[in-house]
């Protein structure tokens, strides 16, 4: 989804955040300065805010711009009506938490994401009278809305935990048009993705780990003798095999299992030999399954690729 701004003839930028005076601001703005666009419907003038502000010119990835923000939980509760979501509430809030596809529904994106290199922050609608001062508007029109949703306790927590960021950006906009810096928001970064990113990173480091876990383990050799894997030991074994003349014999030589046991000198090597097979075929294995964590289009996927 694109992050998208209003934008005025005198470049001033406004964000198009969902239940936070968008339809308002864009209607007003529209009214203003574009009337030519204003959509006819069947030989009258529409007046579907909603429609309208489709309608009023935007922009991406300003480098400066007015972002409004209104209370979080009061905006999620209107955005529940908005989406017809209010009889499951809480599968909605399991869907965005886990970056499903509602995490990237207009309605329910965070205003943070809006965030861009110079911004100036607004409350809405506590500071409508300043936001049609910045805008150069005369008058910005907020229709009443009784359609806010009632949340349990628990999903009330819910809400505050995904839009933590948010509720703390309202609570610093103690002026109207506070300034706030951040990088500038070239595209929205769908949540699921990122998530997807986090799963392939840590599946690829659990992958690590059994490679080394498993070619580090003890060894038995195809002689039937336990050796450990561990780098002391294989520098004592070959050690041993420089000491040894061809076919002599270590006596007495303390195996893995705790056992002890005449080896010989062949025995000593194809033991090295097979535990340096053992970790190519484990290094091939990481390849492999590494290749089909990066290429997966799903969390599924990534959750199925094991060792």
């Amino acid at each position: 989804m694109k992050i998208e701004y209003f934008t005025t003839p005198n470049d001033i930028n406004i964000s198009v955040i969902f239940e936070s005076g968008a339809k308002a601001i864009g209607k007003a703005i529209l009214d203003q300065y574009y009337p030519d666009n204003i959509p006819v419907v069947i030989g009258a003038v529409s007046s579907n805010d909603s429609v309208c502000q489709d309608f009023v010119p935007k922009v991406e990835s300003p480098q400066s711009a007015i972002v409004v923000v209104c209370d979080p939980i009061e905006r999620f509760k209107l955005a529940l009506s908005q989406v017809r979501k209010t009889d499951s509430i809480d599968e909605l809030l399991t869907d965005i938490e886990n970056s499903g596809k509602f995490s990237s529904n207009r309605n329910f994106i965070p205003a943070t994401a809006y965030l861009v290199e110079n911004t100036k922050l607004f409350k809405f609608p506590d500071h409508i009278t300043e936001i049609e001062t910045e805008l150069g508007l005369s008058d910005i029109h907020i229709p009443s809305n009784d359609n806010s949703v009632d949340l349990t306790p628990e999903q009330l927590s819910r809400v505050e935990a995904i839009y933590a960021d948010d509720i703390t950006l309202f609570q610093s906009i103690v002026a109207p048009g506070v300034s706030k810096s951040a990088p500038i928001v070239e595209d929205y970064v769908d949540p699921y993705i990122a998530k997807l990113e986090t799963y392939k990173k840590l599946n690829l480091k659990i992958i690590k780990e059994s490679r080394d876990k498993e070619y580090q383990s003890i060894l038995t050799t195809s002689f039937g003798l336990q050796f450990k894997a561990d780098l002391e030991t294989i520098i004592d074994i070959q050690t041993i095999i420089s000491l040894l003349a061809d076919g002599d014999v270590y006596p007495n030589y303390k195996t893995a299992d705790g056992e002890y046991h005449n080896i010989s000198k062949e025995q000593f090597a194809l033991a090295i030999a097979e535990g340096v097979q053992r970790k190519g075929e484990a290094f091939a294995k990481e390849y492999i399954l590494s290749q089909q964590i990066k290429t997966a289009n799903t969390i599924e996927e990534v959750k199925a690729v094991v060792w």
